[in-house]
């Protein structure tokens, strides 16, 4: 079996367990990154295994921020990778694996407004319509197993209850169609195992060239809050294989890592 990526073709490596292989339906969840961790933790899962619910009570985004959803309506999955044979320093190939993958979901939907927002979100024009959460458990210098979250909003006709629908999206409200969520899902982990495959075979920097293709405000101008609160204007050129964000800035070229900068929803 081949998947074209562009002008790419990869082909599928034989390998014991498929990214879904296992897919593990919950009625309901706190979060489903914590089943996803303690599978990790006692080794009671192999490679791929996913764990699925549409009512996700607590789910979690980056910097501990809740991530609030409506029961029935919306996606949340966790996937568990064996990375044990990549090394420390790539961790920023699984994150652009998650936002790529799920990028390739929804690209038929979002079409030119469908964007990755750095490091992981994805927008559909200038609101999230999905969050990601990775997270690794690591042994030594062996990056044993690292969990992929993905939240996305998908039925949910209103975020005006949590004061959010300036900022917040969902698929639903965007093309005014339900959706079957458990399916969403699914198809989501195929396109995570055809990334798996392109990261495997080709390594990082083929993933990197699609992620800055993707990339959210890409050669415009924004506004970024530093961690003092000052308010810079720069524009936004690209990310590197570490996951820092490159940017102009005062005739310069700036560099930032993640949670050193957050992007102004409101660029006005």
């Amino acid at each position: 079996m081949f998947i074209i990526f562009a002008s790419k073709i990869v082909i599928l490596l034989p390998t014991s367990h498929t990214i879904g292989q296992s897919f593990i339906e919950l009625k309901e969840a706190d979060s489903t990154n914590n089943y996803a961790m303690a599978a990790a933790k006692s080794e009671s899962a192999p490679h791929g295994t996913a764990w699925y619910t549409d009512n996700q009570t607590a789910g979690r985004g980056q910097r501990g921020r809740a991530w609030a959803s409506q029961p029935g309506e919306n996606l949340a999955l966790s996937i568990l990778l064996d990375t044990s044979a990549l090394p420390l320093t790539e961790q920023f190939a699984i994150i652009m694996l998650a936002a790529l993958a799920t990028y390739d979901l929804l690209l038929p939907i979002g079409k030119e407004k469908l964007k990755i927002k750095w490091p992981n979100d994805i927008y559909i024009g200038d609101k999230k319509a999905v969050g990601i959460l990775t997270e690794s458990v690591i042994k030594g210098h062996i990056w044993q197993w690292t969990i992929i979250g993905i939240g996305i909003n998908v039925n949910q006709p209103s975020f005006a209850q949590n004061g959010l629908d300036h900022k917040v999206t969902s698929l639903f409200q965007y093309t005014g169609q339900k959706m079957d969520i458990k399916n969403l899902a699914k198809n989501l982990c195929t396109k995570l195992e055809n990334r798996w495959q392109q990261l495997l075979q080709y390594g990082m920097d083929v993933l990197l060239e699609d992620y800055n293709k993707a990339l959210l405000k890409k050669g415009e101008t924004v506004r970024y809050k530093k961690q003092n609160d000052a308010i810079i204007a720069c524009t936004i050129l690209r990310a590197d294989r570490e996951g820092k964000l490159h940017v102009a800035h005062d005739g310069t070229e700036a560099v930032f890592s993640f949670g050193e900068i957050e992007f102004q929803m409101d660029q006005k």
